[in-house]
């Protein structure tokens, strides 16, 4: 009988969300904000091989919709467990009007055991800072009023 690799997912950072360190009880859940720039950590998570000498790989499959995120290593990748991060592509420009939440199926294999998949939703909130379309216009003087006065 094949063993399995062994997934725990974690945010990248603490906040209101607060996704535990495991993942017994999908689905999991991470906010983002569509400010967020190339390379941003959306979710870690360390994969564990039962045999000894795999090394273990992560993929991304089944991103709904398009395809903003990344799996990178960033462990050792010589071990019976590695640290993956899901981050932001280079490219990629998140608008929560248009997509407000991806979903990212995610697969964790280890050689010679069982494939293990998960999914993570992220969640885009739109940007809190204000925007302009066009700069505002410059203070002049009006018609008809010069030094302070009024002509006559």
């Amino acid at each position: 009988m094949a063993g399995q690799a062994s997934v725990a997912l974690t945010g990248c950072e603490a906040g209101p969300w607060g996704v535990p360190p495991a993942l017994p009880d999908l689905p999991r859940v991470v906010v983002l904000s569509e400010d967020a720039v190339l390379g941003t950590c959306v979710a870690k998570l360390t994969v564990s091989c039962s045999n000894v000498s795999g090394s273990p790989n992560v993929t991304l499959h089944g991103i709904e919709p398009g395809h903003p995120f990344n799996p990178i290593p960033v462990g050792a990748l010589l071990s019976t467990a590695s640290l993956w991060q899901v981050t932001l592509r280079a490219g990629a420009e998140l608008d929560a009007r248009r997509v407000n939440q991806y979903t990212l199926t995610l697969r964790a294999a280890c050689p010679g055991e069982d494939e293990v998949e998960e999914r993570l939703f992220v969640q885009v909130t739109a940007e809190q800072a204000l925007r302009c379309d066009t700069p505002f216009a410059t203070a002049g003087r009006s018609q008809g009023v010069q030094g302070g006065h009024q002509r006559l």
